[in-house]
């Protein structure tokens, strides 16, 4: 019985820490407001690993954008954002998202997962005909959200709404939710999964989003892009160290990245991006 109670503690002690959990701001938040994009703040007491967010995205069909901000919305306090990368803002993600025009909450696909350390506040803004929470909402409004984890601020500091990259409608808060698991230490070896693109045809010189599906989680892991012209010899991309990262395609190319965990690495499937035209170059007559 003793040993029965043991293995009972240890897989319920498993399956808590795997335990996936969501927090959403709706209800009691409801859509009433619209525009281009919103912005909110994220922290948590302990490390976790964000999954998924969701948003009420008003059109069928849009091309949405994820950014990130290490320290909150607002670059200068007080003050309006200004989603860029000189305010320390970076774009972490792009997906086409299919909508809904009912308020219901969708998913933005594709969505690699972002450790956040325990006690950093992350800015987010996100881009693609949301709709969000203004003036006048019923029921009244509250500031921030919380499940004793993680809390989703959307007070007057950081509930800003409106054209990217310069949101002005204050507040209009978000209307989604934030999935996300405790983050846990890496495995040894990792599973690198699938890598994934965006596009798998584009005309050249156009930019390309890869990211990693399937693959392990956990903190203390690392990872390394590589590009090859023929799909046998591959190079490191210089700088590409993220889960998901954006670039530029100028012929076709195959790519894959290598994640590693304790000085033990796993090498992802290889992913083609093809391309078609070619650069203009010289002097044109119309």
């Amino acid at each position: 019985m003793k040993k029965l109670l043991l293995i009972f503690g240890l897989i319920s002690c498993w399956i808590g820490a795997q335990a996936q959990f969501t927090l959403s701001t709706v209800p009691p938040l409801s859509g009433n407001n619209g525009s281009a994009g919103v912005s909110f703040e994220l922290e948590s007491t302990t490390a976790i690993i964000i999954q998924d967010i969701a948003n009420d995205f008003s059109t069928s069909s849009v091309a949405a954008e994820v950014w990130f901000r290490i320290g909150g919305v607002q670059s200068t306090p007080g003050t309006a954002p200004t989603i860029s990368t000189a305010n320390g803002w970076f774009q972490y993600h792009t997906a086409t998202v299919t909508g809904s025009s009912t308020g219901v909450i969708t998913s933005i696909p594709g969505l690699p997962a972002y450790t956040l350390p325990a006690g950093t506040r992350l800015g987010v803004f996100i881009v693609g005909s949301t709709r969000y929470a203004g003036t006048g909402s019923t029921p009244p409004a509250q500031p921030n959200f919380t499940d004793g984890t993680l809390t989703i601020f959307a007070g007057a500091n950081e509930a800003y709404g409106g054209t990217f990259p310069s949101p002005t409608f204050n507040p209009r808060q978000f209307c989604g939710s934030i999935t996300y698991i405790p983050a846990t230490p890496c495995t040894a070896p990792p599973t690198a999964g699938f890598a994934e693109a965006s596009d798998s045809l584009l005309c050249v010189n156009n930019s390309v989003t890869l990211a990693l599906n399937g693959s392990s989680f956990g903190t203390g892991l690392s990872y390394q892009w590589q590009s090859s012209a023929d799909g046998v010899t591959f190079t490191d991309m210089v700088g590409d160290t993220l889960p998901s990262i954006s670039t530029v395609v100028s012929d076709t190319t195959y790519f894959q990245c290598i994640m590693t965990c304790s000085g033990q690495s796993d090498t992802s499937t290889v992913v083609t991006v093809n391309t078609i035209g070619s650069p203009l170059s010289g002097t044109y007559t119309i």
